[in-house]
């Protein structure tokens, strides 16, 4: 997968938020609010050429006290999600 990058993340009042770049008119329905661990893996895979599942799934063991099926499992919900928010492409 990789970020696409029609997208910059920004800190607004305390929350990360994915805010559409070069557009005119935001509309509040363009812009995403990312919870804490999304916006950690979000920072960490915005550089890469390319990441995977599995790549967030390390990412989210290192810097979080959770075990591999836990991380796999929430990692595939950020994922799906993503995906259906079209911020990423396969």
């Amino acid at each position: 997968m990789k970020i696409k990058e029609k997208y910059e993340l920004q800190s607004i009042c305390g929350d990360a938020m994915l805010i559409p770049r070069d557009v005119e008119e935001i509309d509040d329905r363009d812009i995403i609010t990312l919870d804490p661990v999304s916006e950690y893996l979000w920072r960490e895979v915005a550089t890469m050429e390319s990441f995977t599942t599995d790549t967030l799934v390390e990412l989210l063991m290192q810097e979080y006290d959770v075990d591999e099926a836990t991380a796999r499992e929430d990692c595939a919900l950020i994922v799906e999600a993503w995906l259906e928010m079209n911020i990423v492409t396969e």
